[in-house]
């Protein structure tokens, strides 16, 4: 019996949990399967928890030292895996490590399967009727586990820290073409900024794509501490109320950079609080 399982084994093969074969991938958009089986051959085919992955990666598949390719990555378009890794990420399927090396990913094993399906497809209809503001990531909660909901609302808070930290460090390097260097400073301003929850996350990534991308901001250094400073925020503020082309080039920035039209409706206002709150303005 032992022989006959023994022949049973495939070598060269890779783990896939079965809750992901049994009642996610089935449920889930293309991209997204494929990033969940790429993240899975890239862990548990080499026998690790987490791995270093680039976007590029997953697009493009990884090579070797010799320069020789050792996979083909997950089959996907590049705006195809930043959404899919952004869906996974948010539904808790996935979990991203930001380091001064890199993304790390992982699998999330204790994942609710029902709850990643269901807010993945919420996700993806959301960004079909582009809606102005994306579901923030919630956990299913046990009202009678005080605990469980402080653990849950602290898991919120670092796949929003971890998101926003992701999309600076890839848009300096989509539109100022090098590698951005990140501090301490940089995290806790983004992280201070998000707990303050006056703007949403789509208003604040075309506000950053606006710092980035304007000729006017160009020698600033490309950080998040840098475009949350009094001189830069309040300049942008100043920009909004007194320069008739600010509307115009947030626009073309926001088409060109994100791929969708300028959420500009009370953006003003918001960002007013938001700068009122950081004590940039009185």
């Amino acid at each position: 019996m032992a022989e006959k399982q023994k022949q049973l084994l495939i070598p060269n093969s890779t783990q896939i949990p079965n809750i992901l074969l049994d009642f996610v991938i089935p449920e889930l958009p293309p991209a997204e399967s494929k990033c969940l089986l790429y993240i899975c051959r890239c862990t548990f085919g080499f026998h690790k928890e987490y791995d270093r992955i680039s976007l590029s990666q997953f697009i493009k598949g990884k090579k070797g030292k010799d320069g020789k390719q050792q996979d083909k990555g997950a089959g996907v378009a590049r705006s195809s895996a930043v959404l899919a890794l952004k869906n996974l990420t948010e539904a808790n399927a996935i979990i991203a490590y930001f380091t001064p090396r890199g993304m790390h990913w992982k699998i999330n094993l204790d994942m609710d399967p029902e709850e990643v399906v269901q807010k993945v497809n919420r996700f993806r209809k959301l960004t079909r009727s582009g809606s102005e503001t994306e579901p923030k990531v919630v956990q299913k909660l046990n009202l009678q586990n005080k605990e469980k909901q402080r653990e849950t609302k602290i898991c919120a808070r670092k796949a929003a820290h971890v998101r926003m930290m992701t999309f600076f460090y890839e848009k300096v390097q989509a539109i100022r073409g090098f590698k951005p260097k990140f501090g301490p400073k940089d995290g806790k301003m983004l992280k201070d900024v998000l707990a303050l929850g006056d703007v949403p996350e789509t208003r604040l990534e075309q506000m950053i794509v606006y710092f980035l991308a304007h000729p006017n901001f160009a020698k600033f250094s490309p950080t998040p501490s840098t475009f949350f400073s009094a001189g830069i925020f309040t300049g942008i503020l100043n920009r909004m109320a007194n320069d008739p082309a600010f509307w115009k080039d947030l626009e073309k920035y926001s088409q060109g950079c994100l791929g969708r039209p300028a959420e500009t409706e009370g953006l003003s206002e918001q960002i007013k609080a938001l700068a009122r709150k950081l004590n940039l303005n009185k």
